[in-house]
């Protein structure tokens, strides 16, 4: 979580630098400070405050509300709903038909089409194929237990997935609330996933390194 602050602390002079994800969502939810990027005007309720660099890309019918925060390169496809607050690195794409709420988009990640998002953090270079969801509450109780580097720390709010760098999510995936993906992980599509997967980073075409084909994956 480090990298992803710092990173982020290059478009919000002061942004603190932070080492669990829960700390760092509640500090990008609650951000007050200055964004180092231009203020454009969008499609958009009347709370809509998007930030964008010039060569970001909106396509036609996007829909934003809250605070949004593009940076170079970044691309939104039509028909998309941006609830902030949400981060879209450089060169990251969200598709079309998508809806992303309170969720943290790193470099080159893309997330394609007609995907259901919700208070994830997404690290670089990730592909979420489409038809794919973060869930970011269970039914049943009031908080989430979110699963990260070995540790379980109980959430009291809506708290999605992890997703590492250089990961690969196929169509249909669905991440449970607190779930942990770790870097370089394959994931087949149609696939839930739960807890902190335990998965060898993914190497090609050797199965082994791949969570899914039968069902769920879950920590023991």
């Amino acid at each position: 979580m480090l990298e992803v602050s710092r990173r982020l602390a290059e478009y919000l002079p002061g942004f603190p630098e932070v080492d669990t994800p829960w700390e760092l969502k509640d500090a990008f939810d609650n951000w007050k400070g200055e964004i180092a990027l231009p203020r454009r005007q969008v499609d958009g309720l009347e709370t809509a405050e998007v930030y964008a660099h010039e060569s970001v890309v909106i396509q036609p019918y996007a829909l934003f509300v809250g605070k949004v925060i593009l940076c170079e390169g970044a691309r939104i496809g039509p028909y998309s709903f941006i609830r902030g607050p949400v981060f879209l690195g450089p060169g990251a794409m969200i598709g079309p038909h998508c809806e992303v709420i309170r969720t943290i988009v790193m470099d080159r990640t893309v997330l394609a089409h007609k995907n259901s998002i919700a208070d994830t953090i997404f690290g670089t270079d990730i592909n979420f194929s489409g038809l794919s969801t973060c869930c970011n509450f269970p039914i049943g109780r009031d908080y989430v237990k979110i699963r990260y580097k070995g540790q379980t720390h109980r959430y009291n709010g809506r708290f999605g997935a992890v997703i590492g760098n250089g990961s690969q999510l196929g169509a249909l995936t669905i991440t449970m609330p607190g779930c942990e993906i770790p870097e370089n992980s394959c994931i087949v599509g149609q696939c839930a996933v739960h807890g902190e997967c335990k998965v060898k980073p993914f190497l090609g075409v050797n199965l082994d390194n791949v969570i899914g084909e039968k069902g769920f994956r879950r920590d023991k």
